[in-house]
């Protein structure tokens, strides 16, 4: 998943990272270490990180993928966009 073209990252049932990808450390502006271990909660405004479980929790429930194109604030203030994809991996 390394020479992936995309961003990748793994939570948990409770919604901790278990992995995260050098894309996604690079979206972040983070380390591996720095994501791993953390939630949506340590990084997005909280009403994000809600939507964000709440996500989480229906693809979950509902053993099927979600798809969405995000919009967001880039951290030098350019409006960027992101295709997100969920499944749930047992």
């Amino acid at each position: 998943v390394e020479t992936l073209p995309l961003a990748l990252l793994r939570k948990d049932l409770q919604g901790r990272f278990t992995f995260a990808n050098r894309l996604l450390c690079e979206a972040f502006r983070k380390t591996t270490d720095e994501i791993i271990g953390r939630t949506d909660a340590d990084f997005f405004p909280r009403e994000l990180a809600e939507k964000y479980r709440a996500d989480d929790r229906r693809v979950l429930e509902t053993s099927t993928d979600f798809e969405t194109t995000e919009e967001f604030q880039a951290p030098n203030g350019e409006r960027r966009f992101t295709h997100v994809v969920k499944t749930p991996v047992y």
